[in-house]
């Protein structure tokens, strides 16, 4: 099994991040950061968010990322 982790050590704390992807790894980083609040997500996206909306997923369309004002 993959264990995929989240690359702490290029994120600076409590920066507000984009996250792309909701596949495997986007699934495990989301869950790392929501556990452990390193980092807050301002938006995840992902091009099959409509899939991820219906598995109750908070995941965006990645037009979405346009409408986004800050982040780091």
């Amino acid at each position: 099994m993959n264990h995929y982790i989240f690359p702490f050590q290029m994120v600076k704390k409590d920066s507000k991040i984009i996250l792309y992807g909701a596949g495997t790894v986007g699934r495990r980083f989301y869950s790392q950061l929501e556990v452990t609040g390193y980092a807050e997500v301002v938006l995840w996206a992902d091009k099959n968010f409509k899939e991820m909306q219906r598995q109750s997923l908070p995941v965006k369309a990645p037009e979405e990322i346009l409408h986004v004002k800050q982040y780091d």
